[in-house]
């Protein structure tokens, strides 16, 4: 009697963090949403980090964390309308909608992004929008004996700020921005003719941290780039009112820390687990070899073609024997766009030989990201110069 096969079983995730049991993360999670006073969220999140990224993302941690978060999905397809009005209702509500009389009505628009008009955002900045702690509401006591707040505190409403974050890889942020400059623009313009705020701003570099939580999970693209949890959290400590602000940023911080730690957990299991697939060579070893001797084959090729152009070989030796002063240096890429080359170590007298020898061991152990170029010392002095000049 023939049977019929049952469908695979498939994995039960966790009700609230909608992810599997092992790497679930709603033990560091608060017991209910933590509410914000002055403070919307509204991340603009790329498609690709919702699809591709979901298991080290930030942002579902901060809706598990935070009350007043929207997310929107947008794609940077110029032609699917982006952030324009129309395209989606939470855009549209949240962004768009002029009654002044709307409970989603926001004085302020803050846009969390490095642009060239950007302003540092700090206390400086909230005081300037009016954005001021909420007074405590005291209660008082009616002859009917039931606690009731007094009119002057009720009928004041606390100043509604909507944050919007940007959330993908730096590039795609760049290209969301991009891409919707003309929809921003127009917003900004309307805003302030109606009398509102509208503004970019970024973070204060000397309140955050220079390195993200993700670690090696995740690399940051260069010093000072932060997660968008993170980033929001900062922010939070500058928007809302002290008496919350700090329990805000230090729920989200820890719940993100946590996720990052089991996550990366998984992920060395996953790792040690191919390392013994792989007979104890893992993939950085490998790739690391397959240089090594790739390199090893274009300087033999480079050796043979030589023999037979005397001339040119004499210009090579020259080039090869004459010794100058050489610098190692790391490149690293600022938050305006700009390169800048940081010596590492002293300066190396030697042949362009010795040094390219040099700088391939000292790149040995280096990731991605982190290794070293050499160039010579006039040449590096002169990047420096036109770098200062800028």
């Amino acid at each position: 009697m023939a049977t019929t096969a049952l469908p695979p079983k498939r994995r039960e995730n966790c009700a609230r963090c909608r992810r599997p049991p092992r790497v679930c993360y709603c033990a560091a999670l608060p017991l209910r949403l933590l509410p914000t006073v002055h403070t919307h969220v509204l991340v603009v999140q790329h498609e690709h980090e919702k699809h591709h990224r979901t298991a080290i993302s930030s942002v579902p941690v901060l809706t598990q964390v935070v009350e007043n978060v929207t997310v929107v999905t947008v794609s940077d397809d110029v032609a699917a309308g982006g952030l324009g009005p129309g395209t989606q209702e939470d855009l549209d509500r949240l962004l768009y909608n002029a009654d002044d009389d709307d409970a989603m009505t926001f004085e302020s628009v803050l846009v969390l992004f490095p642009d060239a008009t950007a302003k540092t955002l700090n206390d400086a900045l909230v005081e300037s929008i009016g954005l001021e702690a909420s007074p405590p509401v005291v209660l008082e006591l009616s002859t009917n004996d039931h606690a009731s707040v007094p009119s002057s505190l009720s009928a004041k409403k606390p100043h509604k700020c909507l944050l919007v974050v940007i959330d993908g890889t730096w590039t795609e942020a760049k290209k969301i921005v991009f891409h919707n400059r003309v929809h921003l623009d127009k917003l900004a313009q309307s805003r302030r003719q109606a009398g509102r705020h509208f503004d970019f701003v970024c973070l204060d570099a000397d309140n955050v941290p220079k390195q993200s939580l993700y670690g090696d999970l995740r690399r940051e693209p260069m010093e000072g780039c932060l997660s968008t949890l993170e980033a929001v959290a900062a922010a939070l400590l500058v928007l809302e009112p002290a008496d919350s602000a700090r329990g805000l940023h230090d729920a989200l911080v820890s719940a993100f820390r946590v996720m990052v730690e089991i996550q990366d957990q998984f992920r060395q299991k996953g790792k040690h687990e191919k390392l013994q697939m792989y007979n104890g060579v893992s993939k950085e070893d490998a790739i690391r070899l397959r240089n090594s001797q790739k390199l090893e084959q274009n300087e033999q090729d480079e050796k043979v073609a030589n023999m037979g152009a005397e001339s040119n070989n004499a210009n090579n030796e020259g080039r090869l024997t004459r010794r100058r002063e050489y610098v190692f240096f790391a490149t690293h890429t600022d938050f305006r766009h700009r390169k800048q080359l940081q010596q590492q170590g002293d300066s190396v007298v030697c042949t362009y030989t010795e040094a390219r020898e040099r700088c391939q061991a000292l790149n040995k152990e280096r990731k991605r990201g982190q290794r070293l170029a050499v160039l010579p010392l006039e040449h590096f002095q002169l990047h420096q110069q036109q770098a200062a000049a800028i």
